[in-house]
């Protein structure tokens, strides 16, 4: 922890509460430079800059899960749409449209 977290009575607001897949080191290095840059000076500001801190890492904690979230909802939703397409058309309809997209007009 940086020299500015050392005082005992300020040291607990820049303690995080990370979950098994977080980084400690990552974590850490947001902290610092929060910290370098800010430098809080009396109680109310570090308040303040924990909030900062958290929220910040809360963001790219939600940011990380979301693009997992949307990655592994990608292949049921490709087998649903094409459930969807198939029961509601002619197979020769679905492959003339891909042959189409694929295929550009010769001219």
């Amino acid at each position: 922890m940086s020299g500015i977290t050392r005082d005992p009575e300020l040291a607990h607001l820049y303690q995080p509460t990370l979950l098994v897949s977080d980084s400690q080191r990552s974590y850490s290095s947001l902290r610092d430079a929060f910290l370098e840059h800010l430098k809080p000076g009396d109680f109310i500001e570090h308040m303040r800059v924990a909030e900062l801190i958290d929220n910040e890492w809360e963001s790219l904690r939600l940011r990380k899960f979301k693009s997992l979230i949307v990655a592994g909802a990608r292949r049921q939703a490709v087998q649903n749409l094409l459930t969807v397409l198939l029961q509601n058309n002619d197979a020769s309809e679905i492959e003339a449209f891909f042959y189409h997209q694929n295929c550009p007009a010769k001219g």
